[in-house]
């Protein structure tokens, strides 16, 4: 198998660092590629390792927008998109605890951000926001929280703070996202597959999951013995080409 790794315009060096890592490690050259955005010329690299020919498998972690058009780029930057969010919710009545702003007056941060009195109909409740920004609602029963938390479009993760195991044992069983962390957060091993629900997602990286959406499965029939044997093979093969994005 040979890797294509494109990561986001804005962040290269994390790869950059990744690759230097792998060559260190011993793997033969051209296994892994990392081709950086801003480097090529004509048609975006989302939308040639789309509509590539051949490459077998593609595996990308963006926004929704992007999910749905992989042929679209981004022309803003994180820090613009959320800073819009954050002024537009504002504006709806909530009450900014903290943050919102940028540190520094510099274009690369922004302050972590609390939202209390927010609403189940707000923008801040219904979409994610790829930044440090959190809204707090409140709640009368663990009714009222399994709905809400099933009730929005987004199910990649969920935490559980909480003092009584069996209460968040219970609660954990009865919500759907991909991963749940009880009196924890975003605690990812290796062995343990990771993805979500809806429009986060529908495959699972990591663990046995995720490594067997880079397999291909064919099955071979072979006749042994004239009119009495037949044997079956189940054989599964690495994808020949595959594309990361992130």
């Amino acid at each position: 198998m040979l890797i294509v790794l494109k990561p986001t315009e804005q962040t290269p060096l994390s790869a950059l660092y990744c690759a230097a890592l792998i060559k260190e490690t011993g793997f033969p050259p051209d296994v892994v590629n990392i081709i950086l955005e801003y480097l090529c010329d004509g048609p975006e690299c989302g939308y040639v390792i789309a509509v590539h020919a051949h490459i077998d498998k593609v595996a990308c972690t963006n926004s929704v927008e992007i999910g749905k058009k992989i042929q679209e780029s981004l022309t803003k930057s994180n820090l613009k998109c959320v800073t819009f969010e954050v002024e537009s919710d504002y504006k709806f009545g909530d009450k900014l605890e903290c943050g919102g702003e940028r540190v520094d007056n510099k274009d690369y941060f922004i302050k972590a951000t609390i939202f209390s009195d927010v609403k189940d109909d707000m923008q801040i409740t219904r979409e994610e926001i790829f930044g440090p920004v959190m809204s707090v609602l409140k709640y009368d029963s663990y009714e009222e929280v399994t709905k809400r938390a099933n009730g929005t479009t987004f199910e990649l993760g969920a935490g559980v703070i909480t003092g009584d195991i069996r209460c968040g044992l219970t609660l954990a069983h009865q919500i759907r996202p991909g991963s749940i962390w009880i009196n924890t957060y975003k605690a990812i091993c290796n062995q343990a597959l990771f993805g979500g629900l809806k429009q986060s997602g529908q495959e699972r990286k990591l663990g046995r999951y995720g490594l067997e959406a880079y397999y291909q499965v064919k099955i071979i029939v072979v006749k042994l013995v004239r009119g009495k044997t037949i044997q079956i093979f189940h054989e599964e093969q690495l994808f020949g080409f595959a594309c990361l994005t992130f």
